[in-house]
C-alpha cells in the first residue's frame, strides 16, 4: 500500500511523462539527496525512453562540479546546499551535450544524521529550461526514506508548473 507521498510521487511523475511525452519535449535530472528517485519515479512509466534523456545521481561534490559544470566557488561560497548550487545543477544539465528541453535538479540533507540537526530537511529543488530555472527552498522533516520520496515528488510538481507556465498542456 503506497503511503501518501508515495501516491503524490506517482501522480507527478504521470502529470511530467504525459506533458513531456505529449509534446515531444525531453528531460534530464541530476539528484543529490533524492538518489535517483525523480528519474525512477518517471522511468517506472513505459515509454519514457522517448523522452528522458538522462538522470544522474550527483552525491559528491566533486560530482556536481565534473558532471554538471557546478563552480568550485559556488560550491565554497554557498555550499552543496545552496539555492546557488541548484541552479547551477540544473543550467548544467541544460547546456549539456543532449541538449534536454526541461532540468529537474535536487541537493540538500534528506537527515536524519548531519551534525548540526538544524540543517536536517533542508532542501532545494529546481525545474525548467534554459530561459527559465525555478528554484524552491523546502524543509522536509519525515524519516529520511520518506523525505527523499516527498522530495522527489515536490520537484516534478515543480517541473509540472515549469511546463504548464510555458503554456503546455
Amino acid at each position: 500500500m503506497l503511503n501518501d507521498s508515495q501516491k503524490k510521487l506517482k501522480a507527478e511523475a504521470k502529470k511530467a511523462f504525459d506533458k513531456l511525452s505529449g509534446n515531444k519535449l525531453s528531460l534530464a535530472t541530476a539528484e543529490s539527496f533524492t538518489g535517483g528517485a525523480v528519474a525512477n519515479a518517471v522511468i517506472q512509466i513505459p515509454g519514457a525512453s522517448n523522452f528522458f534523456k538522462e538522470g544522474i545521481v550527483c552525491y559528491s561534490n566533486e560530482s556536481k562540479m565534473f558532471r554538471l559544470n557546478v563552480k568550485s566557488t559556488t560550491l565554497d561560497n554557498y555550499g552543496a546546499v545552496s539555492e546557488k548550487t541548484c541552479r547551477e545543477m540544473a543550467e548544467g544539465l541544460l547546456s549539456s551535450p543532449l541538449k534536454p528541453d526541461f532540468a529537474v535538479a535536487t541537493t540538500g540533507n534528506a537527515g536524519p544524521g548531519t551534525e548540526d540537526k538544524s540543517l536536517d530537511g533542508e532542501c532545494f529543488i529546481a525545474a525548467g529550461d534554459k530561459n527559465h530555472i525555478c528554484v524552491r527552498r523546502i524543509f522536509l522533516s519525515g524519516t529520511r526514506e520518506e523525505n527523499i520520496c516527498e522530495g522527489a515528488a515536490q520537484a516534478l510538481e515543480l517541473l509540472n508548473e515549469s511546463l504548464k507556465n510555458k503554456g503546455e498542456q
